[in-house]
């Protein structure tokens, strides 16, 4: 067990526990924990390699942040748009998730095979409880998703549809003559993988169903991709960070991306032959997740003979679904892909660095130089430190994508919550570049000659 996890183990905690404290928006102690979380990640990143088994340092770790999130469940609201004001089944099922983990830690030999699966399972009771609890959350990513399917199964074009402005005259979350006659005027705003990837949700009547099962399934992928005590308390962190059932009733749709690069580690750590192209589609889930196209390139050209042809073959899949879209109507395809993003106007309440710059300095929008500037050191420092490892893949991952989030112009729970499930994933394979370094000497992967 390298070192790296123990640093990217407290980042999870401490990132989980930012934003907790406003549900991810801005605040003077929710941007602490974030100071703290990106410089416990950078340190993980940066931290020199040691044969030294961290194990003993690693678990009680994981197992002190699992307590302290349980007991952050236990008396916090799972979400904000409940119907109901009886959490006692909620509790109940944190209660037992508690005396799982309780049983793991131990390690009782009957449920030592047994306790993450029961754990998951009742995640996933929790998680259907709150869809039912809160069945019409107010937030546009639900209406959006909604029309986008509704406009999909009749044959239409989901990039070029509006929705209902649920906020009304006033708001600032659309940027200045995106609202006619009560609608917004822009289709569905993230990439086609994501839209298909929620579908089976639908048909269950919610397609939060989707994401409910991409967060089990994620912790399932970081539980099982090392045979592990390490890798099972890694994913109990991320099934309990503060926020998860938030992130769930909201509807975001990190989750998707999060499960498609989950699947991609695992697959590098046990099998490696098809994680590019999970990867290639991981990367076409998130605008945001172009930042991983250098790492992937970084693994393909120390593992393959012909990278570029490699990099190719990874990236197809994901080119021809993107294709068909952009071919259905290529001016409101990019108009919702790339040049909405750039319309967006700065949110005041992100939990990013920048707020904190525009109330200091009284600056109404800063310059995106320091979004750009935090993405290039990021990337600078994980290109240089890192490998081709499982591990390094995903802690650079998490390392780059919360650098520049914290500096970006809108930062939110759910853009927080895929970097804790990077990191978790990072601790759950951390130790086997550390194991074959301890038993040969030599790096874990050498490139082709």
């Amino acid at each position: 067990m390298t070192r790296s996890a123990a640093f990217f183990a407290a980042a999870a905690i401490a990132l989980g526990h930012a934003i907790e404290l406003r549900s991810g928006f801005y605040g003077p102690e929710p941007l602490a924990w974030l100071t703290l979380a990106l410089a416990l990640a950078a340190a993980g990143t940066a931290v020199p390699k040691t044969s030294r088994d961290w194990r003993g340092i690693v678990i009680p770790i994981l197992l002190v942040g699992i307590a302290w999130q349980l007991a952050t469940l236990l008396r916090a609201s799972p979400g904000r748009y409940l119907e109901t004001r009886d959490l006692t089944p909620f509790r109940i099922g944190i209660g037992l998730e508690a005396l799982l983990v309780t049983a793991g830690a131990i390690s009782i030999t009957r449920v030592r095979a047994l306790w993450f699966p029961i754990l998951a399972a009742v995640h996933l009771a929790l998680g259907t409880w709150l869809i039912h609890a809160s069945p019409s959350p107010t937030i546009d990513v639900v209406t959006v998703t909604n029309e986008a399917w509704n406009a999909l199964r009749h044959g239409a074009n989901p990039y070029a549809i509006t929705f209902a402005d649920i906020y009304g005259t006033g708001s600032s979350f659309y940027a200045p003559g995106s609202i006619a006659d009560g609608r917004v005027q822009f289709g569905y705003p993230y990439p086609p993988v994501t839209l298909l990837m929620v579908i089976p949700g639908f048909l269950f009547g919610d397609y939060r169903y989707a994401l409910l099962a991409a967060i089990v399934g994620s912790g399932c992928l970081i539980a099982y991709a090392r045979p592990s005590r390490v890798a099972q308390f890694a994913a109990v962190l991320f099934l309990t960070t503060p926020r998860v059932f938030f992130v769930l009733e909201q509807g975001w749709s990190e989750p998707v991306s999060l499960l498609l690069v989950c699947l991609a580690i695992f697959l590098m750590a046990r099998r490696p032959g098809p994680a590019a192209w999970i990867a290639g589609l991981a990367i076409a889930s998130k605008q945001y997740l172009v930042l991983g196209l250098p790492l992937l390139w970084r693994v393909l050209q120390r593992r393959v003979a012909n990278p570029w042809k490699a990099m190719a073959l990874a990236l197809l899949p994901a080119t021809i679904i993107t294709a068909v879209f952009f071919a259905w109507g290529p001016r409101p395809f990019l108009d919702d892909l790339v040049f909405l993003q750039v319309r967006e106007p700065f949110r005041g309440d992100a939990l990013s660095y920048l707020v904190w710059i525009a109330e200091t300095f009284k600056v109404r929008r800063p310059t995106a130089l320091w979004t750009v500037g935090s993405l290039l050191v990021a990337l600078a420092i994980v290109m240089k430190r890192g490998d081709d490892s499982a591990a390094s893949v995903a802690g650079s991952l998490a390392f780059v994508t919360l650098a520049t989030f914290a500096f970006g112009k809108k930062a939110f729970c759910n853009y927080y919550f895929l970097v804790i499930g990077l990191l978790c994933c990072a601790v759950a394979v951390s130790d086997i570049v550390a194991n074959k370094r301890r038993n040969t000497n030599e790096p874990s992967i050498r490139p082709r000659p």
